[in-house]
């Protein structure tokens, strides 16, 4: 009898030995494998957004472009700058026909929402008349036509304004 229970508690002791060292095996490998896990993680989540701030780069610096063909072309158009040089007598808004076209044809990305000019003798050009200027905002006092105004013709850039 005593023989079966020392059996027993050989086989016990090697059961249990076995398992801790399985256990302690799986535990080792579970932290190797998370900390390779997590540094792999990281260093994929630095390059993805190295690479997405480097094309966000690009996106600006494409749109600025553009936009600064979009201003040349629109100085260059000579209804525009007569409507603009001329003296009137009270503001007043006009729909051109130069900025709807222009804007027809220079919007194939749809990033151009509407078009304005706003002249210093108070004329504002719109590409469509369903944009307006409301009532209580002043042109002259925005931050951006400050900055336009005192940059005399120099490229100015300023976040977009929304009303």
């Amino acid at each position: 009898m005593n023989f079966k229970l020392k059996v027993k508690n050989i086989r016990y002791k090697i059961f249990t030995n076995f398992f801790a060292l399985i256990m302690s095996i799986i535990v080792i490998l579970d932290v190797f494998f998370i900390y390779k896990l997590s540094d792999i993680t990281e260093n994929n989540a630095h390059i993805y957004s190295y690479e997405i701030t480097k094309q966000l780069g690009r996106n600006i610096e494409d749109y600025v472009n553009h936009m600064k063909k979009v201003s040349w072309v629109l100085s260059q158009d000579e209804s525009i700058q007569n409507i603009l040089r001329k003296k009137i007598d009270t503001p007043f808004v006009a729909k051109n026909i130069s900025l709807e076209q222009f804007k027809i044809n220079a919007n194939m990305a749809n990033d151009i929402e509407s078009i304005m000019i706003f002249g210093e003798n108070g004329t504002t050009l719109v590409d469509d008349s369903l944009y307006k200027v409301k009532d209580y905002v002043n042109i002259k006092e925005m931050d951006w036509y400050v900055n336009a105004m005192n940059n005399l013709g120099k490229l100015v850039l300023k976040n977009g304004y929304f009303q």
